[in-house]
Order: structure tokens, then C-alpha cells, then sequence
């Protein structure tokens, strides 16, 4: 039996030691292998695909991967109903719905009825099942129907139950609600609909993300799981389209927040006092019909604008109130409003609106008057993973704020659970999705023209893109290079002089970095040693005309009159990288075998805490007593980090361009020892940091900032002068507007 089980366990280290070994040559070979297949770039996704679904475990850690992983756990769910209650179900059903009271809720939710009690009971059960975190009411305002069992809603606890003396109509029922309604905000619910989790929330968060939201509206689906409306576009004749209606409500371009013409009054959020002030529902428009349109445009010249969010998503039962014919009843009021409408508004309609079916591309998102950018980058920022994924978060958020309709394309076409949501509620169109893979070129072909810029990030990825904008588009084409990655590696070579491999690759990579920077408009890299060299090689091609310019690669929101940063309560040596990337691989595990050793002799309860995203065996191997890694942590459990530490490293070999968590250890105070490579374009940092290659000399330095607290904070203040005085959005905006900045393109 013990000779068995050795036999087992012997097997299964060989086993584990094979998959380690093949692992870190899927780590060393596999993205140049990727590159130089012979093959198109549909074909290698698929192929990558199917050697993820069936032997992940090779890939774990590797950042393609667990980005791949995370688009397989699943999607946004698209919303499903079993139908309208049952009668056998009602008095149940009413006994079970409950609301809390508050006499100044934040959110009136009004729903008018018509009668047609199991309908407006399925709808009421459904925000009781999906109630929002914020407080609310629920008013039904009954329209003095013929059908006396609507009544029984008023058995409800909590719920506020109205009925009309005299039918109004739903246009005046809705207007005579808001009588009734408490709260802050005004929320119109059909009441032939099901709400589903987070609604109403996700509606409140528009307000909150764009100051100059005056309304919101919802994705309305069908109960079977079709798009019925993601926003409305409004055409030069007064006519409609519900945007994506009849399609997959899972594609990307219905899924980030946008700007639209109009959104049914369906599920309709809008302020208390905008409603208010903009005199309600226009009572030309009764008893139904066009009157939220009308509203869309009233909340405008109010100098508001109106909002779809993909987030809320209402299940609407179309037509079960006034059916779907226009040709006679109360449906027929929308032809007749439709005419109402157009009067009322031709000359907006005239100076804004396209004709009928045309320039979709920018009528759905109502960007005529504002600039177009698209940012192409692998995949979707990671910003609490890696640095390069934090400068290209940066780029955006400041696209966004300075009001850019801005798109991002990944070359890799899967849907990020985790991250493209963020970019979405942020207002930026994210494609994903199949029916873009391998499509670029098909894509820019037919919508180039609607574009004023494109930022390329990365060489692979830039030369992947360039050729099919440069042939489609007459916008400017951005570089941003992170680093030059053939200095980098050639800085490693100086480590590994022998290593053949590398030094093919950094003779291909430069290959295609100069060729990049002689076929865009601006190439931009983080440190003026990197702009200097770009500038110099233009100089001798003879392509003077080109633009290199230094682009921080991070800026900070300072928080005025904070607490100050003192040594009290910390301890310890802090490394925070990414450790599937090679030069921290290297950096890490020099300074535990050289530098480590002997500061930990002299401090046994010292610690080494290496933190980051990806760790390889490399760095697992690193793990015992005095040293921890971490694997990945979130931004509040890194922060968590810098607060505690003593000291900081980046012990960095090789590599090039600014490294963007000594930055980020300065911009927290925390004193950083650093070598040459570490430093690299942020010299000394005006006397903050400690820059050394010798392991002796970085012992002394990091024992100086343990144990002398003087010291120590001349050196943390140091630190923070420095990154507050180069490292601001407003610095990093003032240089993207100037390399972009150029005449409208053809819009």
C-alpha cells in the first residue's frame, strides 16, 4: 500500500512538474508564436479558444486567459416572465405585496391603470420582488375604469391606491399622480410591465454620473426576451424608431449608456421639479401618445438631456391596454400626435434631426455636434491590474469628461463580465461580441467617415488596425506606446546577453514600432527620454511632419487639507506589480535572493508583501515566513497596502518607460527604493526617490527609511510634491487636446 501510494504521488509531482514547465513556455513563446502564424486573426481567436475551453489550466495566470475566463461565467441575464398572474393567484398575490411608508420617499413611482387588475398586480409584484436600495413610494392611479375588481388593490399594504372621479385619460391621470406623488423624483410605470433587479438604482445612477441629466429611461424588452426598445431615435418628419426593436437586447450597441431622442414613457425617471417646470405633459397630446416624446424635447430646452440606460431592464406586454393598430380607438391618437408633435417642434426637428432611416450611426446616440473618438487596445482596461490598462482608464475617463462619443474596440471580441460594464455605464460604446470578430476592416469601411480620431495602443495591436483606418478613415491616427518596446528588451539583453530569442524579438518589435510612428499622425510615450528618441529617428527618415509628444501616464485626484502622511504604524517593504510580466518577474526574484537575505537577518520580523495581479512560479516560489504574495488584490485592499508600508521598491533590471507603481507609491507617500530602470523618466523625482542598481547600496537605503522617521518623511514629502506637480488630469488634458485637435471631420 505505501509503495502504492508513492508510486501515486510521484506521478502526480512529475505530472505537476511538466504542466509548470509547459506553463512557463506558454508564457515565454506563446504571444510571438501567436504573432507569427500564418494564419488570419479569426482564425488564431479560434484556435486560442478552443485550446482555453479545453486545457485552461496551461493558461492560468496569463492575462488573455483569465480575461476569456471571466467573459464564461456568464452575461447579463436577458429578462424572462411567466406571464401575467393568475386568477386562482390574485388574492394571494395581494396578500403577500407589502410597502414600507415614508412621508418624503426619494423615487414616486406612478402607475396608471385601466382597470385589468391580475395586469397592474403583476406589475406591482414585481417591484415588491425588486425592490431598489433607495427609498420609495408606489402610487396606482386608477382612471375610473368599468371593472370593479381593480379596487382590490387598495387591499395592499403600503401601496397608495387613487381612483379618478371622471376618466381622464391616461395623459391627465398621469399629470393629476403627480398631485399625490412625495417624492424627489417622478418614475412613470406602464402597469403592463415587470421590472427586474436593480431598475430603478441603475436609473438613479445616470443623475448622479452626468450632472446634466434631466431624465432617464429604461431598455424595454418583450416578455419573451426580444428588444423592444433600447431608446428612440426621432426623425427630420416627426416620425420614430425604437431603437434595436425586434433584435438581441445582448448586443453591445444596446448596451451603454447613451444620450437618445426620446424613451417611452413606459419607465420614465425624471426630477420632481423639472417635471414641474417644464409644465408636465402637454395636454395637447391627450388622452395619449407622443406626450413623452414632447417631453424629451421640453426637458431639452430646459438645458437637460435625456438618458437611456441599458442597466434598467423593464419587460413591457406592448399593446395588452390599447392593442397595436393605429386605425381606430385610443391607438389612433398616435398618428393624429405624431402631427402635434412635428408642428410643435419643426424647427428643432429641421436644424438636428436627420432624415427618415439616415446617419443611424449618429442619430442614436445624438453625437452630430460632438466628436467621435475610438480607442483600440487588446482588451477592456484592467485598472487594478495592470499599469498600462491604468493610463488607457485615465484616456478615457478624460475623453469622456471633456464630452468625446467615445468607442473601444478590443482585439479580443469576448464580453468582460467584469470590466466592460464599467466602460458602458461610463457612456462608452464597447464592441464585443462575434459578429465583430475579424470584421474591423468591414466595420471602419462603412463608418470611418463619422470618426475625427483613433488612439492605437501597443505595436502588436496598432499595426493589426492601422492599415484598414488609414484606407477607410480620414481621421487623425494616435500612438500611445506605453513604452518602446524594443529598448526594453534590449535592456534586458543586457542582462542575458545570450538570449537569442530575445533579441529577435526586440529586432522585430522595432521593426514594427518605426514603422508605426512613420504612418501616424502623433506618436505620444510617457517619458521624455522615450519622446526624444521617437523625435530623433523621425528626424532621420525625413518625416519632420509627425508629431511626438510626452503623455503622462497617470494623473491623481487629490484630496485638499487630507490628513498627513507620518511613518507612525507602518512597517515593512512593499513590491506591487503585475507579476506575469518579465522585468517585475525578474526584479522580484533578485531582490529576494540578494537584497532580502540581509535585511531580513538583521529584522527577522520584517516582511516583503509582493502584491499584484498574475504571479508566476517564479514568484510563487518566492513565498515563506518573511515573504507573501498575494496574487491580485482590489483597489481598497491595495490601498490598505500603501498605508501600512514603510518603504516601497521597484527593483527593476530591465525595461523602459515610466513605471507606474513607483508613481503610485509616491502619489501615497510611501518612500521608494528604486534602480536606474526603476527610475527611468522620472529622474531622482526631484530628490524623492532612492536609485540604485547595487544591492548593497539599496539594503543601506531601505534599513535608512525603517528605521529614521526624519528621514523618512523628508523623503514621503518629497514623493507627494513631485506627482502633485506632474501628475494631474489637467496637465494630461491639456496635451490630448492639443494632439487632437483638428478640423471637423466629415460630419
Amino acid at each position: 500500500m505505501k509503495t502504492a501510494n508513492k508510486l501515486i504521488t510521484s506521478l502526480i509531482t512529475k505530472k505537476t512538474q511538466v504542466v509548470n514547465r509547459l506553463k512557463s513556455w506558454i508564457r515565454a513563446n506563446g504571444r510571438s508564436m501567436y504573432l507569427a502564424l500564418p494564419i488570419s486573426e479569426r482564425q488564431k481567436l479560434a484556435i486560442t479558444f478552443f485550446l482555453y475551453r479545453f486545457a485552461g489550466f496551461l493558461f492560468t495566470g496569463m492575462v488573455h486567459y483569465e480575461v476569456w475566463k471571466r467573459g464564461q461565467l456568464g452575461s447579463a441575464l436577458t429578462p424572462l416572465t411567466s406571464g401575467v398572474i393568475a386568477s386562482s393567484e390574485i388574492s394571494s398575490t395581494i396578500q403577500t405585496i407589502s410597502f414600507e411608508s415614508h412621508d418624503a420617499p426619494v423615487v414616486s413611482i406612478i402607475i396608471p391603470s385601466y382597470g385589468n387588475l391580475p395586469v397592474t398586480l403583476t406589475c406591482l409584484r414585481s417591484i415588491y420582488q425588486n425592490l431598489p436600495e433607495v427609498s420609495i413610494e408606489v402610487i396606482v392611479q386608477e382612471d375610473c375604469s368599468p371593472d370593479p375588481d381593480i379596487d382590490h388593490l387598495g387591499a395592499i399594504s403600503g401601496l397608495r391606491y387613487f381612483r379618478n372621479d371622471v376618466n381622464l385619460g391616461f395623459l391627465r391621470s398621469c399629470n393629476h399622480a403627480v398631485d399625490q406623488a412625495r417624492g424627489d423624483y417622478i418614475y412613470f410605470l406602464n402597469n403592463d410591465t415587470e421590472v427586474t433587479t436593480g431598475w430603478l438604482d441603475r436609473m438613479l445612477d445616470v443623475f448622479i454620473r452626468f450632472p446634466e441629466c434631466g431624465m432617464v429611461g429604461s431598455k424595454l424588452v418583450y416578455p419573451d426576451g426580444r428588444l423592444q426598445e433600447a431608446g428612440g431615435i426621432i426623425w427630420r418628419d416627426g416620425s420614430a424608431w425604437n431603437f434595436g426593436r425586434m433584435q438581441d437586447p445582448d448586443v453591445s450597441e444596446f448596451n451603454y449608456v447613451r444620450e437618445c431622442d426620446y424613451s417611452s414613457g413606459a419607465s420614465l425617471l425624471i426630477k420632481r421639479e423639472l417635471f414641474d417646470r417644464v409644465g408636465r405633459f402637454d395636454e395637447r397630446y391627450a388622452p395619449a401618445y407622443c406626450e413623452d416624446s414632447d417631453l424629451a424635447f421640453k426637458v431639452r430646452a430646459a438645458g437637460y438631456k435625456l438618458y437611456y440606460q441599458p442597466a434598467s431592464a423593464v419587460i413591457h406586454y406592448e399593446g395588452v391596454s390599447n392593442g397595436t393598430s393605429t386605425a381606430g380607438g385610443i391607438k389612433a391618437y398616435q398618428v393624429i400626435n405624431n402631427k402635434r408633435l412635428y408642428e410643435k417642434w419643426a424647427n428643432e426637428l429641421a436644424s438636428f434631426h436627420f432624415k427618415n432611416g439616415e446617419e443611424v450611426f449618429l442619430a442614436k446616440g445624438r453625437t452630430r455636434a460632438r466628436k467621435t473618438i475610438m480607442v483600440i487596445d487588446h482588451y477592456v482596461p484592467q485598472p487594478d491590474r495592470d499599469a498600462g490598462s491604468r493610463t488607457m482608464s485615465m484616456i478615457l475617463k478624460l475623453l469622456v469628461e471633456h464630452d468625446f462619443d467615445v468607442k473601444f474596440w478590443s482585439s479580443n471580441p469576448w464580453f468582460d463580465l467584469q470590466y466592460t460594464p464599467t466602460l458602458q455605464q461610463a457612456g462608452i460604446e464597447v464592441f464585443y461580441g462575434f459578429e465583430y470578430l475579424g470584421k474591423f476592416q468591414d466595420w471602419v469601411k462603412e463608418n470611418g467617415k463619422y470618426f475625427d480620431a483613433f488612439l492605437l495602443s501597443r505595436p502588436a495591436i496598432a499595426s493589426e488596425f492601422l492599415g484598414a483606418i488609414r484606407t477607410h478613415s480620414r481621421a487623425k491616427i494616435l500612438y500611445y506606446g506605453h513604452d518602446i518596446h524594443h529598448l526594453r528588451m534590449r535592456s534586458q539583453l543586457e542582462t542575458d546577453p545570450d538570449n537569442r530569442k530575445v533579441a529577435k524579438e526586440a529586432s522585430s518589435l522595432e521593426k514594427i514600432e518605426k514603422d508605426i510612428w512613420g504612418r501616424v499622425d502623433v506618436v505620444m510615450y510617457p517619458s521624455d527620454e522615450e519622446t526624444e528618441f521617437v523625435r530623433n529617428y523621425l528626424s532621420t527618415v525625413h518625416k519632420p511632419e509627425k508629431a511626438a509628444v510626452t503623455l503622462p501616464p497617470y494623473a491623481f485626484d487629490y484630496i485638499e487639507n487630507a490628513a498627513p502622511i507620518t511613518p507612525a504604524g507602518r512597517s515593512d517593504v512593499l513590491f506591487v506589480a503585475g507579476f506575469g510580466h518579465p522585468p517585475n518577474i525578474s526584479a522580484a526574484v533578485w531582490f529576494a535572493n540578494h537584497v532580502w537575505p540581509g535585511l531580513h537577518k538583521e529584522n527577522s520580523t520584517l516582511k516583503l508583501h509582493l502584491v499584484g495581479s498574475n504571479p508566476s512560479p517564479e514568484v510563487m516560489a518566492l513565498a515563506c515566513e518573511s515573504i507573501r504574495v498575494t496574487g491580485f488584490v482590489t483597489d481598497a485592499t491595495l490601498l490598505e497596502y500603501y498605508q501600512h508600508a514603510r518603504v516601497a521598491i521597484a527593483p527593476l533590471l530591465y525595461g523602459a518607460g515610466i513605471k507606474g507603481k513607483v508613481v503610485e507609491a509616491m502619489f501615497h507617500g510611501v518612500p521608494v527604493v528604486t534602480t536606474p530602470v526603476g527610475a527611468q523618466g522620472l529622474g531622482d523625482g526631484e530628490g524623492a526617490l532612492s536609485v540604485s542598481a547595487d544591492h548593497e547600496e539599496q539594503s543601506l537605503q531601505i534599513k535608512l527609511l525603517l528605521n529614521d522617521d526624519k528621514y523618512w518623511l523628508t523623503r514621503s514629502a518629497a514623493s507627494t510634491r513631485f506627482v502633485r506637480r506632474h501628475f494631474t488630469y489637467d496637465n494630461v488634458w491639456r496635451i490630448l487636446e492639443r494632439v487632437i485637435s483638428k478640423p471637423d471631420a466629415q460630419k
